[in-house]
């Protein structure tokens, strides 16, 4: 039984549910050879990616080559200055990392676009989909099946067509199948073509694996032709080649490539199909592709400190301007080194000590990557700690008032041994911001998406708490219309003068079932010991989490 107490002080209306909008993708998007410059992404098209995508990859060895890929490009852009893990992943979206995951499908049935049959992917996605309500992103590799025939690959687009027709809020993406040697008229690069004319006619969204691997990063060769196969062998003038191994014997590791995994082929090839992936995650959460501007943005303006601690330094700055193609973010520099990236015009660094002094500048970098001039340096000098005692962790973390694009969230107060000045928080790991109470409303949330929250407590030293425990809470659902079921053997329990008692059955519902709503109606009594309210009905609604 579910039981709540409600104070009845005349009739009582719970929940007003609003209806959803559905995510902003784009329309028809092809990536291919040519958008795999990753520099050309910014950074702040990355960050969106990360904070909107929940993306599910089903593949085998073949498609590994993007997970590979993707692992080693996290370290290999860390060591070129970029902020630290800006292109991490994992499955749980955890730490500001994309979310993503991997190998989604295997318990569902289906590992790739042919294993175990041509058409187990499709049951399978739409019992993962059922399974995992919040996923916007869905992806299939092939591992050799592309080589089959019309019908099958005409198979393969219907049922992408038709996943696509039954769950409009998802982006599918469809993907060409690995090259075999065959060259210009073997069979598999009739069948690549066969979904590339599809997707083009259609404004599909194609991730073109074989194109990616048919030519190397200076793009003057088309390898394809040429009767390439997946590990990048080729023949020209009846010598034998390898365009990705003769790439990186004439190029500098962890400058221009990277060593990492790459199953069937070479790390070059793994190289470019992460920097492919990275350009369709970033196009899918809104990028609009990069922009001819060759004019740097404006210097950021009146770099100063708002608040120094022993172990903390807040900074913030006037906005850069950038006509052409827009301000995307701007870099923090300590020391003159690199510290760290920030989309909008402030920053916290808690990486400080006590009792040291620090200098700070900023650059603006615009949607092209072109970095401004450095903005005025500022000086902050930490002091030396009268207080090192943290706050207590704040307790009973909850959300509510849950619709597609807000939530509200409450918790319990903190104390501390001089007193608590306010509170952090934070979303999916990163910072969300600082208020003075217990209680935040988040707004511009992605309908159908799971958010995970905390909360830690601050003093007027500085002194910050250990983190809330995590509230995951999932905005409602546009796609979902079904009503749960009527739910029945409501019953009063104990009255007083200002609360009833009622419990009921739970209801069942196709996705969930997240709350109740309850109407009363009810009459005052003339006496005094019943200025209680007297039950004379109540009916009870349920509402999905979806609403």
């Amino acid at each position: 039984m579910h039981h709540s107490r409600f104070a009845l002080l005349a009739s009582l209306l719970i929940a007003a549910l609003c209806l959803p909008t559905g995510p902003a993708f784009g329309q028809g998007l092809i990536v291919d050879h040519t958008k795999t410059t990753i520099t050309q992404i910014p950074e702040a098209a990355i960050l969106q990616a990360k904070q909107t995508l929940r993306i599910a990859y089903g593949h085998t060895s073949h498609g590994s080559q993007l997970i590979d890929g993707m692992n080693g490009l996290v370290g290999f852009m860390n060591g070129r200055g970029y902020p630290n893990n800006l292109y991490a992943w994992n499955e749980a979206g955890s730490n500001g990392a994309l979310r993503l995951d991997d190998n989604a499908f295997s318990s569902f049935g289906a590992d790739d676009l042919g294993a175990p049959n041509r058409t187990a992917w499709d049951g399978a996605t739409r019992s993962y989909l059922a399974a995992n309500p919040s996923t916007n992103v869905i992806i299939w590799s092939w591992c050799g099946q592309v080589d089959g025939s019309q019908a099958e690959i005409q198979n393969y687009l219907d049922r992408m067509s038709q996943l696509e027709r039954d769950f409009p809020a998802v982006r599918f993406v469809y993907m060409t199948g690995h090259l075999n040697g065959g060259g210009a008229t073997g069979n598999v690069n009739v069948r690549n073509n066969q979904i590339r004319a599809y997707c083009l006619a259609n404004n599909k969204t194609l991730y073109d694996f074989a194109d990616i691997e048919s030519y190397d990063p200076d793009g003057l060769v088309h390898y394809m032709p040429l009767n390439c196969d997946d590990g990048c062998n080729y023949t020209s003038g009846g010598v034998g080649h390898n365009w990705a191994t003769e790439w990186q014997a004439a190029h500098t590791q962890n400058v221009d490539w990277y060593n990492c995994g790459a199953a069937h082929s070479q790390p070059l090839n793994a190289n470019r199909k992460a920097y492919a992936a990275w350009w369709l995650w970033a196009r899918l959460a809104g990028w609009a592709g990069p922009v001819a501007d060759s004019t740097p943005p404006t210097v950021p303006a009146s770099l100063h400190t708002t608040s120094v601690a022993y172990n903390r330094v807040e900074l913030a700055w006037s906005a850069a301007v950038d006509a052409e193609s827009g301000v995307s973010g701007y870099r923090i520099y300590r020391g003159g080194a690199f510290l760290s990236f920030a989309t909008g015009t402030s920053y916290a660094d808690a990486t400080v000590s006590a009792g040291e002094s620090y200098t700070y500048t900023v650059r603006a970098v615009n949607g092209a990557s072109l970095l401004s001039g450095d903005s005025n340096t500022v000086t902050a000098d930490t002091p030396v700690p009268t207080d090192t005692q943290d706050p207590s962790v704040p307790g009973n973390l909850q959300a509510g008032a849950i619709t597609t694009t807000t939530l509200h969230l409450t918790w319990n107060a903190s104390t501390d041994n001089i007193g608590v000045t306010g509170y952090r928080v934070y979303r999916d790991g990163s910072l969300r911001t600082t208020v003075a109470g217990t209680s935040f409303d988040d707004s511009g949330l992605t309908p159908a998406t799971s958010y995970s929250y905390r909360v830690s407590a601050l003093d007027a030293a500085g002194n910050e708490s250990d983190q809330s425990a995590a509230r995951t809470v999932q905005t409602t659902d546009p796609t979902d219309t079904e009503p749960p079921s009527v739910p029945n053997g409501l019953t009063v329990g104990t009255v007083t003068s200002t609360t009833v008692q009622l419990s009921w059955n739970a209801a069942t519902d196709n996705n969930a079932v997240a709350g109740t709503m309850c109407t009363a109606t009810v009459r005052w009594s003339p006496r005094p010991r019943a200025r209680a309210l007297a039950t004379l009905g109540a009916r009870l609604r349920q509402r999905t989490a979806t609403g």
